[in-house]
């Protein structure tokens, strides 16, 4: 019997680290473009110079053209995100701190950093709190559970919409039919 759980416990891990560090791989990924694309639009003249010179004539001007009409819209969109993702890593520090959970700033980081995925992604983030809480008390593991979901729900509701709206000076309705169409 102790050989069948010993092989259970290592298929189990083996699979449980390959999901984990599938999970992390996507993230950095989903960052790495999230970067790249805010870096890009810092430094627009020198790219566009350089594309200009590496792209064949046939399909320069519509390149050029592609990212003049479309870089702003993108550079606020980050910009969106960036504050986005410091509100809510506040809101979701103070709501772990007022559980009593111990380095609500890290689980506060984590819980906005995975927020970059859309819809569940903050609910994801919110799992190593709530397993860290269930080591303390089931109680103070409900009270983290129902505390990600405020936050998430204070997050996607009312924030989100009004930084987009704000920033990008995009109409929430807008926001919405977009993300519908996904």
């Amino acid at each position: 019997i102790s050989i069948f759980l010993k092989e259970i416990v290592n298929n189990y891990s083996k699979n449980l680290f390959n999901d984990i560090s599938g999970a992390v791989s996507d993230i950095l990924y989903l960052f790495m473009a999230y970067v790249g694309a805010l870096f890009l639009s810092f430094d627009y003249n020198s790219f566009k110079r350089k594309i200009r010179r590496l792209l064949p004539r046939k399909i320069r001007k519509p390149v050029v053209n592609f990212f003049e009409e479309y870089l702003p819209f993108i550079y606020k969109y980050l910009k969106g995100i960036l504050y986005d993702t410091f509100l809510l890593w506040a809101l979701s520090t103070f709501a772990f701190y007022i559980t009593g959970l111990e380095y609500a700033i890290v689980y506060g980081l984590i819980l906005s950093i995975f927020n970059l995925i859309p819809i569940i992604g903050s609910y994801i983030g919110g799992i190593p709190a709530i397993l860290v809480a269930l080591t303390i008390s089931p109680l103070n593991a409900i009270y983290v559970f129902i505390s990600v979901v405020i936050v998430q729900t204070i997050e996607s509701n009312f924030m989100n919409p009004y930084i987009m709206k704000n920033v990008i000076k995009l109409h929430p309705l807008e926001g919405l039919f977009s993300l519908l169409l996904l």
